[in-house]
């Protein structure tokens, strides 16, 4: 039988190989994490020691090197410390629910639930629950607006940009937006 660090290395090494969505699929239909819903994007995550502890819905993306901590090793240490014959336990289950995106390099603590329809911006640190229709930042990670404050304020800065309408179709237009971008930050 193969050990489960072979096996999480093997899962590692296809993970990377395959892209957002399909990575998705792949652990969708290998039951590795508790549930996966429709239509979601993993780029490279790592899902910590008990994946099955952790449940995403629906239309969630999940950017690169984000990580799942559902576990709280340091009581291993109290335990010793306190020389118990039965060493504590600090586990807790991660809840992402639908329409959410958490952005690159952020850490998911234990016994967390994002609400929908929430971001969480790159770098946090979410030691405790996301309330829907949230933005949060920093860590610990605290509600910086909402979604719809959000939503007005990009609205408001997309009017500046003049690659706008190029958007429609980016694959086409590639060429044309990378020009157009560099001229508006760099004033070529």
């Amino acid at each position: 039988m193969i050990s489960r660090k072979v096996q999480r290395v093997f899962l590692r090494m296809v993970l990377k190989l395959i892209g957002p969505q399909k990575r998705a699929d792949f652990i969708k239909k290998r039951n590795i994490l508790y549930y996966v819903g429709k239509n979601c994007s993993f780029t490279t995550v790592d899902f910590g020691n008990e994946p099955y502890l952790i449940s995403i819905h629906d239309n969630v993306e999940i950017a690169s090197d984000v990580t799942f901590i559902t576990h709280d090793n340091s009581c291993f240490l109290i335990s010793r410390y306190l020389k118990l014959e039965r060493r504590l336990d600090k586990v807790g289950s991660i809840e992402i629910f639908d329409n959410c995106f958490i952005g690159a390099k952020s850490i998911i603590m234990p016994n967390v639930k994002i609400g929908p329809n929430s971001i969480v911006a790159a770098g946090s640190i979410v030691t405790k629950d996301v309330p829907k229709g949230t933005i949060v930042a920093g860590n610990p990670a605290k509600v910086i607006c909402t979604i719809d404050e959000y939503a007005n304020k990009l609205i408001n800065t997309n009017k500046n940009f003049k690659w706008r309408e190029y958007l429609k179709d980016p694959r086409r237009n590639k060429e044309i937006i990378i020009e157009s971008r560099k001229k508006y930050f760099w004033n070529d």
